[in-house]
């Protein structure tokens, strides 16, 4: 858990008439973690986000966009009252999902934090996955087509079969 002011002891009085006092802050915090999946998907291409009202660190807001690779995570700092919210930049041949927690998946490309309030859980991570994934052309077409012509081919030759003998 972190604080805004860590000792509140490192202040000394100007006359022993005066207090000092220290207000702590429980600093909330976005996690966002990216997996690549499929057997298609490129676990080194990296997937660009925009958030809304998240903060670095140094507790300056993040205006830029931030890329993330399979397996990457980065962490922002919020402020109680922003209305806060993480976007993946739609990227061609993917699905993209994400999830908070052990929620379930939420096949979108938005997550909502919606406005931090003070009794928000202090740690949140939601976990993005963009999935590709193809089906291997095996060349046998799976429909009844095949069957039936293989059925009219054996009753065929059971009838060539058939007549055949009789006429020697």
């Amino acid at each position: 858990q972190e604080e805004s002011h860590t000792n509140c002891d490192d202040h000394k009085d100007v006359d022993d008439k005066t207090y000092d006092f220290c207000i702590h802050v429980k600093v909330k915090k976005l996690t966002v973690e990216k997996i690549v999946g499929g057997n298609m998907g490129d676990t080194n291409q990296g997937f660009t986000f925009t958030g809304k009202t998240i903060y670095d660190d140094s507790k300056n807001e993040v205006k830029n966009k931030f890329t993330l690779k399979n397996g990457q995570d980065v962490t922002f700092k919020l402020k109680v009252g922003d209305d806060v919210s993480i976007t993946e930049d739609s990227v061609a041949g993917y699905e993209t999902s994400y999830k908070v927690g052990d929620d379930s998946e939420v096949k979108h490309n938005t997550y909502n934090y919606g406005k931090v309030e003070a009794n928000n859980p202090d740690a949140v991570t939601v976990t993005y996955t963009n999935t590709k994934t193809i089906n291997p052309p095996n060349g046998i077409i799976t429909t009844i087509a095949p069957y039936a012509i293989m059925v009219v081919l054996a009753a065929g030759a059971g009838v060539y079969f058939v007549y055949s003998r009789r006429r020697r």
